[in-house]
């Protein structure tokens, strides 16, 4: 059975690093040595909490 909670789960990740233009996924960016990180964004769909912080933030966003 799928669980549409888990839908987004993990997708926010992307690589930090000086001359990111050809990682295109986890092991181009762990491939790319010292200085390149795999790291999930600030907000993220990893867990309930995070979901309902990011859905608030762009609610009140929208009401400026």
């Amino acid at each position: 059975m799928h669980d549409d909670r888990q839908l987004f789960k993990g997708m926010m990740y992307h690589c930090e690093g000086v001359d990111i233009s050809d990682v295109h996924t986890k092991i181009d960016c762990i491939n790319k040595g010292i200085g390149y990180h795999w790291v999930n964004q600030k907000y993220n769909f990893d867990n309930l909490g995070q979901v309902v912080k990011l859905v608030l933030r762009f609610y009140r966003a929208t009401l400026c």
